[in-house]
């Protein structure tokens, strides 16, 4: 259903590209079966940047450089500071940290140990740095490995938003306030410096995004192919990407097929049409695929993300389902946090749709990468499909810096011009442009405070500027310390390998990160968990160490419900070794095994 909404949306800006591309003039069709987009206008396009002088590239690749290094040491060091000055850690960064870490250290190292209820590649490019732990230990013990990643890829989604208002003649003004907007945006700034995927999102996104635009107005099929691999790079980071697969498929075959020259054949225009459809769906659609068809090898199901017990449908189950904002509808509530990230920006750019439409300006279709995924993350929501959280609607941010951007910036040649007082470089234009990223600082920053708004974001915030100690924010700033604790007190036994049987899931990963010993752990994804959990004693595994938590995932409590608590379970006798109280994670107890009553 959700992925509905994101077809439906995409098949709305098809109904306003093909009126905008049957209205244009008639295109011809490039030397390499790309299309141009409106070939015969009265003033010639402006080259593109593959074919600017060089030392004008030059220059180019050397401000995005500066501008890629500078932003990455931003996110760096405020992720030093959050993580290792403060010990804030996102949950599901550190996650990810530590499967990167399975992959390469844990008790069975393998490339599968990775996991697949997320995507791999966030994990995968944790790796190198997860190897080098023995030089630096908080790489994986503080989990900021994740953290570099993260600046790593939120400084590149930057430099791809710059580029693309480069591209599209942006004044250097707009350009500057549209990308210190974005660069620099609390949610940005978060995200860039915590670890989490949407760094990685959001520059796969933007790629497609740049590249699509390019080929709108060039029609070269090495601009699709771009498009193609980083659409496929989106989808092997976030499941939404699927979204945007879908709805690039559907633009691309659409200007294929009507930008080409009118008098020739529907149907030679429809093949061409579908042979730059192909040419973009089928890189990702390879990824997405592969990825599925591993899954299914390995461990027997190829979406473990919704079928697992270790998946969002679980997990939402467990937390008693998604929760709504005051009462209000799970849509309007995820409207209202998406406005959130900019409330003037795409206010003004559904306007845009319109005036792209008297334009003639194909290059808006370029934005489906941002929007499709978007609605996507809007509709699952709404049909209970997940948690509302304000990180999933951040491709809004520069979905709606670039629709206001192309509004201010007509291609050379279109009809009609923009108004005289919002002409590029005009003082209308740059105070629409300071208005835009001023509300949306203004707003973001507002909601990011606001529990109601931001329910994962805001306790950080209340951490880092006020200081507070609720509950809810010990989860996030004492996770580390948590772990650390229970790592530390366990080490002390002087367990031998494959003593202690542990579920990852909750706090097990960050106990396994923090331990002297970790191979003294018996983890999820061993390959001979399962086994050793149906029969401890038969494997000579004589600890298990379990959570008070009644959610129906951890593995052991389902194997052996009532083991918390010690006593007979299952024909054995247990007793408990030691209970663990940390104010980040549920109680823990190491439980030994006495002995054995048939349970083999």
């Amino acid at each position: 259903m959700p992925l509905l909404f994101g077809l439906i949306a995409a098949g709305t800006l098809m109904f306003f590209g093909g009126v905008m591309l049957r209205r244009g003039a008639p295109a011809a069709v490039s030397g390499d079966g790309g299309v141009y987009a409106d070939a015969p206008v009265p003033r010639a396009e402006p080259a593109s940047p593959a074919s600017r002088p060089a030392r004008r590239m030059s220059a180019e690749r050397r401000g995005d450089l500066l501008a890629w290094l500078g932003y990455t040491a931003l996110y760096v060091v405020v992720g030093a500071y959050i993580v290792l000055g403060r010990h804030i850690v996102a949950g599901d960064a550190a996650a990810r940290v530590a499967q990167a870490w399975y992959v390469i250290a844990s008790r069975d190292p393998h490339l599968a140990a990775i996991g697949f209820v997320w995507n791999p590649l966030p994990s995968l490019l944790e790796i190198p740095l997860v190897a080098l732990r023995g030089i630096w230990p908080a790489l994986s013990q503080d989990t900021f490995a994740g953290t570099i990643v993260s600046a790593v890829f939120m400084a590149s989604a930057v430099v791809h938003l710059r580029a693309c208002l480069r591209e599209m003649h942006a004044s250097n003004a707009v350009s500057i306030m549209l990308t210190a907007g974005t660069a620099l945006s609390p949610m940005v700034i978060m995200y860039g410096a915590n670890g989490m995927s949407e760094a990685m999102y959001l520059c796969f996104l933007l790629g497609a995004v740049r590249y699509l635009m390019r080929w709108t107005v060039n029609g070269q099929v090495r601009a699709l192919v771009w498009t193609a691999c980083y659409l496929a790079l989106a989808v092997l980071t976030r499941y939404e990407a699927v979204a945007a697969i879908a709805a690039v498929t559907v633009v691309v075959f659409a200007v294929g097929s009507m930008a080409r020259d009118h008098d020739r054949p529907i149907r030679e225009r429809a093949l061409g049409g579908l042979s730059d459809a192909l040419v973009v769906a089928l890189p990702p659609l390879t990824a997405f695929v592969a990825w599925c068809v591993v899954s299914w090898v390995i461990v027997g199901d190829a979406f473990v993300q919704f079928n697992s017990r270790y998946g969002n449908a679980s997990i939402l189950q467990a937390s008693g389902g998604s929760s709504t904002g005051a009462g209000l509808h799970p849509l309007v509530f995820a409207l209202e946090q998406t406005f959130a990230y900019a409330p003037v920006g795409l206010a003004i750019g559904v306007g845009g749709v319109v005036v792209a439409w008297l334009r003639r300006d194909r290059r808006y279709l370029a934005l489906v990468a941002l929007a499709a995924p978007l609605v996507f993350s809007l509709g699952a929501y709404a049909h209970g499909g997940t948690f509302g959280l304000f990180r999933y609607y951040i491709p809004a941010l520069p979905l709606a810096f670039l629709a206001v951007a192309l509004l201010l910036h007509p291609r050379r040649g279109m009809r009609p011009p923009a108004p005289s007082w919002l002409a590029p470089g005009s003082t209308g234009a740059l105070l629409m442009v300071f208005v835009v990223v001023l509300s949306s600082f203004m707003a973001t920053t507002a909601a990011v405070a606001s529990a109601r708004l931001a329910p994962t974001d805001q306790p950080v915030v209340s951490q880092l500027f006020h200081s507070t100690s609720s509950a809810k924010t010990l989860t996030y700033t004492d996770l580390l310390d948590s772990g650390a604790s229970m790592a530390h007190a366990i080490d002390k036994y002087g367990l031998a390998s494959g003593s202690i049987a542990m579920d990852t899931f909750d706090c097990g990963f960050m106990v396994l990160l923090n331990s002297a010993n970790p191979h003294q752990f018996v983890i999820t994804s061993d390959r001979d968990f399962e086994r050793i959990v149906a029969d401890p004693v038969a494997f000579h595994v004589p600890y298990v160490l379990v959570p008070d938590a009644d959610t129906g995932i951890d593995a052991i409590s389902v194997a052996h419900p009532g083991i918390f608590n010690g006593g007979t379970v299952d024909g054995f006798d247990t007793k408990v070794i030691a209970t663990f109280h940390t104010p980040a994670c549920p109680d823990y107890r190491l439980i030994q095994i006495v002995n054995d009553q048939g349970l083999r």
